[in-house]
Parts: C-alpha cells; sequence; structure tokens
C-alpha cells in the first residue's frame, strides 16, 4: 500500500499543472449548465453562444483526459524492454492499482460530484439525482478506460495520437456504416430502433466497452503482451459497435400507462370518412432509390361518440382495397415511427381544452374532429391500374385515447414560478404586441437515462414543441387562448445535441387575439394566468373502417397525372 501511494503521489506532483487545468475544466462546465441563460427566450444570439459553450467545454475535457491518461500510463510503458521501472521493486499489480487510483479518484469521480452538486443546487429531486449517478459513471469510465487501453499499448504519446487517430476514424467509418444500414433496413438491421431501444444499446454498448476494456488493460499489466492485447481491444471496438446496434431488448421503455376503460364505453366510438371520392394522392417518401415506387393516398377521417373531453388520435391503419376483378390490395401505414405524445403535438383539440378548464371558452381552439391521415399506400403499378376505379375499402384503425389534465397554474408576472418534481417552470417576461403578447418562459428540468419519465420526447425533436400546452386564461371572463407559437429555434436545434443532463431551455409563447370583445390589452392580461396541460393516456382501442366506393385518385389529381406522363413519354419528346 505504502508503494502505492507513493505512486499516486509522485503522478499528482508530475501532472499538477494539467490536472489544475482539467478540474478548471469541470466545474466550468458544471457552472455553466447549471447557470444556463434560460430567461433569455427572446434572444437568439445569447442562446447560440451558451449552447456553443455547451458544446465546447466537453470537447475540451475531452483532449485534457487525451493528454493526460498518456502521460500518465508511459510515465511505466508496458511496451519496449527499455523502461526504467523494470529495475526497480514495482510489482505489477501494485503499478496497475496505483493508475487506477489515480484514474479513479482524479479523472472520474470530480465529474460526477460537481454534476451531483449542480443537480442538487438546481432543485432536481433525489430520486433523479441517484439516477444520474449511474449514467453520469458509465460515460466517464468509458471514456477513460478507452484511452487508457490505447496509451497501454504505445510507447510514446505520438505514437499514441497516431493510433488512436487511426481508431477514431475506423470506428466512425463502421457506425457511418451501420447507421447507413440502419437507415436504409439492410440486413438484420431491417427494423429502425426507437429511441428508447437506441438507448437501451448504447447503455448496453458501454457496459460491454468498459468490461473488455478493464480486461485487456489488467492483461496488459500483468502480461506485457502487446499483441494478444491489441486483439483484444480491436475485439472490444467490435463487440460495442455490435451492440450498439443488434442489441434487441428495450429495457428503458418507458411504462405503458394503465388503461382506463372506466371513463368510456368504446363500443359507442366511430370512425368514418368525411371526403368519399375526394382523396388527395402524392408520392410516398422513400429513403433512396426504391424498387417499388409507391402513391400515398390520404385523406380525412372522423371520430365520434367519445366522451367530452377526451380526444382519439389515428396511430395505425391495416387496409385493405378489393376491386370487381378479384384483385386485393393491403397496405399498413403509421407505426412506431412517432410516439403517440410527438402525433398530439400541435392537434390539440379546443373542445377537450374547454372541458378541462371547467367549460371556459377556448377562443381560437376549433374542435377538431377531423383528422387528415394516409389511408392507403399503394405500388406504382397498382396505382396506374386501380387508381381511377371502384374499390371496397376496409381498415382496422388504431386509436390513441386521451384526456387532458391540469398539472399547474402560473401566474401572469415575471418571477413566478411553477414547481413540478424535478421540473421548475418560471416566467422571465411579459412582452406585450398589438394584437396579443409574448411569454417568455424558463424551462429547467433533466433528461436521464435510468428515469424513462423524463427521456427525450420525439415531437419536440421532429416538430419542434413539447408535449405541454401553455393556456392564457382569463377565468373571471370566462375565456381562454391556446398559443400560435410555443417554441424557440435556437433552444430546440442545440437541446437536442448536448449531453448534458440537466437542461435549463428558454420557451416563448405567443398568443394572439383577433376578437373584439377578448382583446389582449392591460386589462384583460391583469386577471390573466397561464394553465399548464399535459396529455394523459386513457386507453387504446381498434375500430374497423369501411368505405364502399374508394377511390384512390380523385377528379382533379388525374389530369394533371397523365399530363406529366404525357411530357415524359417518347412521343411528347419528339
Amino acid at each position: 500500500m505504502n508503494l502505492i501511494t507513493h505512486l499516486f503521489k509522485k503522478d499528482v506532483r508530475r501532472l499538477r499543472v494539467l490536472l489544475g487545468l482539467w478540474s478548471l475544466l469541470v466545474v466550468l462546465q458544471a457552472v455553466l449548465i447549471g447557470t444556463a441563460p434560460g430567461a433569455s427566450a427572446g434572444d437568439i444570439g445569447l442562446q447560440a453562444i451558451f449552447y456553443l459553450a455547451t458544446l465546447l467545454f466537453p470537447l475540451l475535457q475531452l483532449g485534457a483526459l487525451v493528454v493526460i491518461i498518456p502521460l500518465l500510463v508511459q510515465d511505466e510503458p508496458l511496451v519496449g524492454t527499455t523502461a526504467f521501472w523494470f529495475t526497480r521493486p514495482i510489482a505489477r499489480k501494485d503499478l496497475l492499482a496505483s493508475k487506477g487510483v489515480f484514474m479513479l479518484v482524479l479523472l472520474v469521480l470530480p465529474p460526477l460530484l460537481a454534476e451531483l452538486i449542480m443537480l442538487i443546487c438546481n432543485e432536481v429531486t433525489p430520486r433523479h439525482v441517484a439516477l444520474a449517478v449511474p449514467e453520469a459513471l458509465l460515460s466517464q469510465i468509458s471514456v477513460v478506460l478507452g484511452i487508457w487501453t490505447l496509451a497501454s499499448v504505445t510507447r510514446t504519446f505520438a505514437r499514441f495520437a497516431i493510433v488512436g487517430i487511426i481508431v477514431v476514424v475506423v470506428s466512425g467509418i463502421a457506425g457511418f456504416a451501420i447507421s447507413i444500414a440502419t437507415l436504409f433496413g439492410a440486413g438484420f438491421f431491417k427494423d429502425f430502433p426507437s429511441i428508447s431501444l437506441s438507448l437501451s444499446r448504447g447503455v448496453v454498448s458501454s457496459i460491454v466497452g468498459i468490461v473488455l476494456c478493464f480486461v485487456a488493460i489488467g492483461y496488459q499489466y500483468l502480461t506485457r503482451k502487446t499483441a494478444h492485447t491489441i486483439v483484444l481491444a480491436c475485439l472490444t471496438v467490435v463487440a460495442a459497435l455490435t451492440a450498439s446496434s443488434a442489441w434487441p431488448v428495450d429495457f428503458l421503455k418507458k411504462a405503458k400507462a394503465p388503461v382506463q376503460k372506466e371513463l368510456f364505453n368504446s363500443e359507442t366510438v366511430h370512425i368514418a370518412s368525411d371526403n368519399t371520392g375526394k382523396n388527395c394522392t402524392s408520392d410516398a417518401f422513400s429513403f433512396g432509390p426504391a424498387k417499388t415506387p409507391k402513391k400515398r393516398v390520404q385523406g380525412n377521417l372522423v371520430v365520434s361518440g367519445l366522451p367530452p373531453g377526451l380526444v382519439g388520435r389515428v396511430t395505425f391503419i391495416s387496409a385493405q382495397l378489393a376491386y370487381p376483378d378479384g384483385k386485393k390490395l393491403e397496405s399498413n401505414t403509421g407505426g412506431d415511427s412517432l410516439s403517440p405524445e410527438a402525433r398530439i403535438v400541435g392537434q390539440w383539440d379546443g373542445g377537450a381544452v374547454s372541458h378541462v378548464l371547467g367549460g371556459i371558452k377556448v377562443l381560437n381552439g376549433e374542435k377538431q374532429s377531423s383528422q387528415f391521415e394516409t389511408l392507403f399506400e399503394a405500388e406504382a403499378d397498382s396505382f396506374s391500374q386501380y387508381g381511377g376505379k371502384k374499390g371496397i375499402y376496409t381498415a382496422e384503425v388504431h386509436l390513441d385515447v386521451r384526456c387532458y389534465k391540469v398539472t399547474g397554474v402560473l401566474p401572469l408576472r415575471k418571477r413566478a414560478r411553477l414547481d413540478i418534481g424535478s421540473e421548475h417552470v418560471a416566467v422571465a417576461d411579459v412582452l406585450r404586441e398589438p394584437q396579443g403578447c409574448q411569454v417568455l418562459l424558463s424551462v429547467k428540468n433533466v433528461t436521464l437515462l435510468f428515469a424513462t419519465d423524463t427521456q427525450m420526447d420525439i415531437g419536440k425533436l421532429l416538430l419542434g414543441r413539447g408535449k405541454v400546452l401553455y393556456v392564457l386564461r382569463n377565468q373571471k371572463r370566462g375565456q381562454a387562448f391556446i398559443p400560435t407559437e410555443d417554441h424557440d429555434v435556437a433552444a430546440v436545434f442545440f437541446n437536442a445535441y448536448t449531453g448534458a443532463r440537466l437542461k435549463i431551455t428558454p420557451l416563448r409563447v405567443r398568443y394572439v387575439s383577433e376578437f373584439s370583445d377578448a382583446p389582449l390589452d392591460e386589462a384583460w392580461l391583469a386577471d390573466a394566468d397561464l394553465v399548464r396541460i399535459e396529455p394523459v393516456e386513457v386507453e387504446t382501442i381498434t375500430k374497423s373502417l369501411r368505405i364502399e366506393e374508394f377511390v384512390m385518385e380523385s377528379k382533379k389529381d388525374k389530369p394533371e397525372r397523365e399530363k406529366r406522363a404525357s411530357a415524359k413519354s417518347p412521343a411528347a419528346s419528339q
């Protein structure tokens, strides 16, 4: 133990300048994330500077590790036969232990402690603080062990740099190839993973990498068989990439909420088309050149029979078209490409919002009973043959039924605050406009791997907004407004790429009134507040839909298609 302590102190003295710089970067990153300018919802330039800084500091920390770890390891190199430590009474296991203690005490624990202090200072709940520990350890240990493995099989820093560049380039190319294969559905990568499955694969990949790197490092220190260690390191990279692409178990999937069948009778719910024979057609989207081009047929569906306050959204349609000549076409549209939360974004039902507000009239939120959906996808050849013909359309339509829930009320004044667990919402400012106002909010929450209730919402990534609605309400007058805008471009773009677990997001919510009896003036806003509403899952049901005379191509689309076809024909070109 005395020898291990002696080696540890020697390494600290030799690398004290770099360790001081490393500690400063750790502290500055924690301070920067914990004191983000979340109130600056209107200042896109300031937001961009902040988010660029949050991207820069992790890179600087990585650069510091890339310098510190090789200098630490190669002071007693494990490659070659000329190292001075071979002539000293230093046992190999003692040398391994001293380097391991250094890595743990000075390179792994400080970032963890800094982040935990930052989370506690930002009033994150104890449960979420505890769940942040394994995630932070996984990310930091995997980086440290990866660099340590590379440093243990190289003799000098120059060789470490060259080999490191080669490893990064090769791993990047391999990862890019796997991503392309996943995207285009090649081989066993035929199913594009959900966000939770991707996160699960990332966790398994980190664990596999940590275990195998630890084995490789221990093997090199105890045997100094560099060739064997290099083979182990290569196997580590292959195993980690394989796990990140092919791991099948989604253990981070959000638990499904218990259904609330007592709220309504699904037998009373009906779905129908409101525009038979007036469907819109377009080319179906496809990654790359499709072997069989498809046409997408879209139309309006009406959901009826739901009790007041409930909303049904279409998530999947399994359909069949039968024609008099016996031909049957099949199609499946929808699926899990968008979560129910994402599909409900931008489709807030004014009637359901009014219901949850106790009957207060939502002036700019008409009830949305009609939904524009992809009813059918047909191959181009089948579409050309049957596009204008009448067929019998039958489908099983999956509906996600939800109700709205008020999760908090925020007074409309500066520095007003709403606390919901680890999430904290504060009013930064209220800006007047000629026909309305803008409310600048600072939303503070956490995004954690092992807390499924905090995972990033795909709707925020794809559509620029989350699953929370802030309604401007004047209870005295019985009036309310749904926001016409509730996102901030810079925050949405950069938040998707920062690795910070604590996110302080500026949110700009805009309300506009075109009603003379409800002008958003000082008098109206004096009695107003913000009501926070979230959708709550009630039940998922399947309803049958039948259309007797279904035509894929409407009359107005047919002349345009024939015109384009004739323009491409050889006769037309001559």
